[in-house]
This record gives C-alpha cells, structure tokens and sequence, in this order.
C-alpha cells in the first residue's frame, strides 16, 4: 500500500507516461545498469500485482497471483536472465 501511495505521488509530479514508465523502470534498476535482472522483474511484479493481505482462505488467489506473476515475468524476459528498458517500454 506504501509503495503504491508513493508511486502515485510520484507519478502525479511527472508530465508524460514516458517519464513514469522510465522511473518505473530506473526504481529497480538497482544498480543503474539499464537493465533489471530476473529478481528485478519478479519484486517489480510482486509490487506491481501485491494485494492487500490474503487471508488463508484465499490460497486459491494466491496462487493464481503466483501463477500471473510466472506467466508475465516469463513474457517479459523470454530466454533471457535481463529486461531492457526498451522491452519493458514497449510491454
């Protein structure tokens, strides 16, 4: 929920969906590489697609996020062990 407030913030501040999506990007583009690793894109994706507490009963939608997170991290990196902004830009 933090994260999300602060992302909107943040969001709010900046003019074009360019620039949101390039500080996206560069927020876990931990070590200013231009590219985001595969446990980059999985805690970008755990953040992206987070909800607010599962309660126990709701181990089927836990997984089902689980199963999402898989898929779209799988999409987004294909073969590779790297994301770049290009590839994330145009997803």
């Amino acid at each position: 929920r933090e994260f999300c407030c602060a992302l909107a913030l943040c969001c709010h501040l900046m003019s074009s969906d360019d620039e949101k999506i390039r500080f996206v990007f560069d927020m876990f583009d931990t070590n200013d590489d231009g590219l985001l690793s595969a446990t980059d894109v999985q805690l970008l994706l755990e953040h992206a697609l987070q909800r607010d507490e599962v309660r126990p009963e709701d181990k089927d939608m836990a997984a089902r996020r689980q199963q999402r997170i898989m898929e779209t991290k799988q999409e987004l990196l294909g073969t590779s062990q790297y994301l770049s902004f290009e590839r994330f830009f145009e997803w």
